[in-house]
């Protein structure tokens, strides 16, 4: 039944990726210097170190692909599909990293430099990188709680149930998202949004030449906006998986315990589940196609 109900949560999620790309598609476009209408740099003018970048950028999406194949048929008790996300997140991000490493430096006759300070701030989508940084303390927030209040399941595997006591009655619910759960998905995680910041970081601090500074800023912004929506992927799936099996278990406890606003807090629970997988669909959406909003001037 766990299974089935991925198999259904991942085939939605492909629909709602889906639309948003077509969404992207149509936004209105930014038309600064050196920008082509889906907000990267001109076919006409992306140079060789701009190429490699692109294939080394779809080489980590298909190795992430694979790897969160692999991981969801190896894994047992649904702990395989909830490390699925952040194994794909990561082979994102190190093919986007290794795409910066591969860019050339700036070389010629005559080299000049810019001394304007570039910032990650001036590069990384300010509203889908607001989401991931909120995506990512909400997460730490709740699995800190529900790791703390696991128990064991009915076989004696630590941190998988939920348990309550009604009188002399006690009730259990199982999967829930304890240490059974949290700790390898937290730690894989962890691992994914340390490659995101050193991956940024690049994307700043990477050598800039004084000429086309437009196109190379356009370039930085796309590739800031791949780590990012790859981090994204990362956090938005696990919150997804834990905020929507904390929730059916709260609800479903709440009958038979009672009290302590258990059914509330499970709707609660749902209800950010639902948009934490929108983000997730956004983020796959923003990893696929070029952002179209109004860009930034830099300066």
């Amino acid at each position: 039944m766990f299974i089935t109900f991925a198999a259904v949560s991942a085939a939605l999620l492909v629909l709602a990726a889906g639309a948003l790309l077509i969404v992207r598609t149509v936004w209105p476009a930014y038309r600064g210097a050196g920008a082509a209408p889906d907000g990267g740099p001109s076919a006409g003018r992306r140079r060789p170190g701009e190429v490699a970048a692109v294939r080394w950028r779809w080489a980590g999406i298909a190795a992430g692909l694979a790897g969160a194949a692999l991981m969801a048929r190896v894994g047992s008790l649904g702990l395989g599909l909830l490390l699925a996300a952040p194994v794909f997140g990561s082979g994102v991000l190190v093919g986007a990293l290794v795409g910066e490493l591969a860019r050339p430096a700036p070389g010629g006759p005559v080299r000049s430099a810019g001394l304007r300070v570039r910032r990650a701030v001036d590069y990384v989508p300010r509203v889908l990188g607001a989401v991931v940084v909120l995506a990512t303390v909400i997460l730490v927030g709740l699995t800190c709680v529900t790791t703390a209040v696991a128990g064991p399941d009915d076989l004696g595997r630590a941190g998988r149930a939920l348990t309550c006591v009604s009188g002399p009655v006690s009730s259990s619910y199982a999967p829930w998202p304890g240490r059974y759960y949290t700790v390898p998905g937290m730690a894989l995680i962890a691992l994914g949004l340390i490659a995101a910041a050193v991956a940024v970081r690049r994307v700043v601090r990477r050598p800039q030449s004084a000429a086309d500074v437009a196109v190379d800023d356009a370039q930085r912004r796309r590739s800031a906006e791949v780590v990012v929506a790859a981090a994204g992927v990362s956090v938005l799936t696990p919150l997804t998986g834990f905020a929507l099996t904390a929730g059916l278990a709260l609800d479903t406890l709440g009958y038979q315990c009672g009290g302590g606003g258990w059914s509330a807090t499970g709707r609660a629970l749902t209800g950010l589940a639902i948009g934490a997988f929108a983000a997730t669909a956004w983020c796959g959406a923003c990893l696929l196609v070029p952002g179209r909003g109004r860009g930034r001037r830099l300066g």
